[in-house]
């Protein structure tokens, strides 16, 4: 790489990271009634739902209103706004019937506040073809925030350092996939950054996106811990 797009790519890596700074400021500070008037704002469910209730609601205009194979009341949490869900309790929410828009996705950005409780390969949002050939996903995995992908070949991915997560602690992750520059991850509680200059998107799979999900993967690998106030722009 010559100096000429050395220096672009670092301006467009530095303008990803003040992007996520300020995204997560607005997000942090921001009440939760107010997500509907966001620029870009795709999809946000608050997670608020109780007990075995089918419905997951989408408070953005789009109405991407996802479903749940509820297993109970003990889904259902406090959370850092209102309620939050707890999985695996919560069971497998999915947001399938909106895999035509989803999967046509080829920027995004995902944020949501978490407890984590241990474990690897944690799913918190997966766009796949219904198996574990074509997928894009993030997740906790044995305490690293981490970015997946893969598409007909070998999975891959990059992560960040071992996190420590302190129990009942609220934390902010965002993750950003970018066509241009590549994806990050971001946790705004101690701003640990981290980047790669991969660009796959789930509208750049080979097979079509057929399931979207919150908490897992194809019904499997569910998240581990608390999940509250989920924005997708």
């Amino acid at each position: 790489m010559n100096r000429t797009a050395w220096t672009a790519a670092r301006a467009w890596l530095q303008s990803i990271r003040f992007g996520l700074l300020s995204l997560t400021i607005v997000l942090t500070l921001a009440p939760p009634g107010g997500a509907q008037s966001e620029n870009g704002l795709l999809g946000h469910w608050k997670l608020d739902e109780r007990g075995p209730n089918e419905l997951l609601a989408d408070a953005s205009p789009n109405q991407w209103h996802g479903t749940r194979e509820a297993s109970g009341a003990e889904g259902s949490v406090p959370g850092k706004f209102g309620q939050a869900l707890r999985f695996p309790a919560a069971g497998t929410i999915r947001l399938d019937r909106h895999a035509p828009a989803l999967g046509k996705l080829t920027d995004f950005t995902v944020s949501m506040w978490i407890q984590y409780e241990g474990g690897a390969s944690r799913q918190l949002l997966t766009f796949s073809d219904g198996t574990t050939s074509h997928r894009v996903q993030v997740e906790v995995h044995n305490d690293c925030l981490h970015f997946g992908w893969q598409n007909g070949g070998s999975f891959a991915g990059f992560g960040t350092e071992k996190l420590a997560w302190t129990p009942g602690t609220w934390y902010h992750v965002v993750f950003v996939s970018d066509a241009r520059v590549g994806k990050s991850i971001l946790r705004s509680n101690d701003l640990v950054w981290k980047s790669d200059a991969n660009t796959l998107s789930p509208a750049d799979l080979k097979s079509p996106v057929q399931r979207v999900e919150i908490g897992s993967l194809n019904g499997e690998y569910a998240f581990l811990g608390c999940v509250d106030d989920v924005r997708l722009f």
